[in-house]
């Protein structure tokens, strides 16, 4: 990732708000799309 000379403090917010914003949603609608497992054969 290129950073350049953002200041730590700016990189740090933008990794916050990756992890408690952006990803959550992107993992939600991943999960829709998602094919469905077979139930394992027991």
């Amino acid at each position: 990732m290129a950073i350049g000379t953002m200041p730590h403090a700016k990189i740090m917010k933008a990794i916050e708000l990756y992890g408690t914003k952006a990803a959550p949603i992107v993992r939600k609608e991943t999960a829709k799309a998602a094919p469905k497992a077979p139930a394992p054969v027991t």
